[in-house]
Parts: C-alpha cells; sequence; structure tokens
C-alpha cells in the first residue's frame, strides 16, 4: 500500500471497542417493530381452521430425529383436557401465536386420547379434540406458523399429545 491509501483505510475503519466485542443492535430494532407490527385477530371464531393445504414438512430429519430422542426440550405446554371443542380451538390459536412471537419453538399439546373404547374394539381412544387439533395445526391459517407437528413419544404422552415445531419469526 501506498502511504496515501494507508491513510484513507485508517479514516474508513471503526476500531474495535477495548472489550473486543462489537454489539449490533439493529436486530432487536426490526425485531420489535415485526412484533409491533403484527395483529393479532380479535374474534378467534372467525378463523377458518378448514382449508387446509396438502401437508408437506421441508424439515430436516436429523432435526426430527433430535426432537423425537428429547435433545430439544420443549418450551412450553398446552393442556385441552376438560375444554370444549370451541374453547379448545380459540387456545390451540392462542397458544401458537404467542409462543410464535416470544420465539419458542418446540411446543406440545395435550389433546387427550379421548373416550376409551371396549375390548372388541380394540382398547382404542376416540377423542373428538384428538381428531380436531391435528386438522387445525395444518389448515392455511396456522401453517404460516407451523413448520412440523406429528404425534409425540410414549413418554410424553404419545397419541394423546402432539409436538409442534414453529418456524423462526423472520428477521
Amino acid at each position: 500500500m501506498i502511504n496515501d491509501e494507508w491513510e484513507v483505510f485508517k479514516k474508513e475503519v471503526k476500531p474495535i471497542k477495548e472489550s473486543g466485542i462489537i454489539k449490533d443492535s439493529s436486530k432487536k430494532k426490526t425485531f420489535k417493530k415485526k412484533i409491533l407490527n403484527f395483529q393479532l385477530p380479535k374474534n378467534y371464531e372467525e378463523i377458518d381452521l378448514e382449508d387446509r393445504p396438502l401437508q408437506s414438512f421441508n424439515m430436516d430429519k436429523n432435526t426430527i430425529k433430535r426432537i423425537k430422542n428429547g435433545k430439544i426440550s420443549i418450551s412450553s405446554t398446552l393442556d385441552l383436557h376438560s375444554f370444549t371443542v370451541k374453547e379448545s380451538k380459540e387456545k390451540v390459536i392462542k397458544f401458537i401465536e404467542n409462543n410464535f412471537l416470544i420465539g419458542n419453538r418446540l411446543i406440545l399439546i395435550i389433546t387427550g386420547k379421548g373416550k376409551r373404547l371396549s375390548v372388541s374394539e380394540g382398547w382404542k381412544g376416540d377423542g373428538k379434540l384428538k381428531r380436531t387439533v391435528p386438522l387445525w395445526l395444518s389448515s392455511n391459517y396456522l401453517s404460516k406458523y407451523i413448520l412440523w407437528f406429528d404425534i409425540a413419544t410414549p413418554e410424553k404422552g404419545g397419541s394423546g399429545a402432539l409436538l409442534v415445531f414453529l418456524k423462526k419469526i423472520k428477521e
């Protein structure tokens, strides 16, 4: 380098702070702006969860394996026992939206297994929430928050619970 180039370079470069760490606060500001601009619906009964796209998950197999093995911990849990289908719909929507905004990734929704049937029926449970919650999770409205969902592992509730992996907020 010529001396003139060196002088120009020294003027353009910002010195590193004594700690050696440079903090970039621009990301935090955009995150707060997105949360403030995000409008939650006022009436949850008007949300149509029946309109469903074809569910295809674009998620890494290793991430799914880590979730199922318990390497990724559950951030939050919603238990729908003793709630009606109408009440559950509002609770599920609010739960997913709030966890998405907070930045939680893995959540657990406990639906219960439903009423137990007789031996001739194979002891299988048939619950309204067990059938409808997966349909809600695959709806167009909630698909913008959800990256992947599946039946929980046996130690986390088995067929009476759903593991839901949420998307990240884009910055």
